[in-house]
């Protein structure tokens, strides 16, 4: 531990010091920030924003293999998306009656939802591996 505080006090050791007095800002501004969030109960929308991300980033990669769309690039379809659902949480919610975290869970759940495929039949077992029905009394 002494080794810590003299390796701190010593001038060449720049890095130590930069990344102590990093690490002393970064809890400090995730202190107060994170008190906010809690307190406005908007905790989903780190997992809201970031799940439309991935949404954007798989429809820019779409465009880009089936339409051959050589800009749309993942890192552009998920800036539009994440600024997309930002806007769209922020305007429902000075529009709505609702509370904060009622909008984002729903907005969370609308743009995963969007970019599911949901055409697609259920996928069922094989028909060989299906008990017969002598087969399931026994069981």
């Amino acid at each position: 531990m002494s080794e810590f505080f003299h390796n701190l006090i010593q001038e060449q050791d720049v890095l130590l010091r930069a990344a102590l007095l990093t690490g002393l800002l970064a809890g400090i501004a995730c202190g107060v920030v994170g008190s906010y969030v809690v307190t406005r109960r908007i905790t989903y929308i780190a997992g809201s924003i970031a799940h439309c991300v991935l949404g954007g980033m798989g429809a820019a990669r779409y465009f880009q293999v089936v339409h051959q769309w050589d800009w749309a690039e993942p890192m552009l379809g998920a800036l539009a998306a994440a600024l997309i659902a930002a806007g769209v949480i922020g305007f429902v919610t000075l529009r709505a009656k609702e509370r904060e975290d009622t909008i984002i869970g729903a907005v969370w759940a609308i743009e995963g939802r969007r970019l599911t495929p949901s055409n697609q039949p259920a996928r069922r077992s094989r028909p060989d591996r299906q008990l017969s029905p002598a087969k399931r009394k026994s069981r």
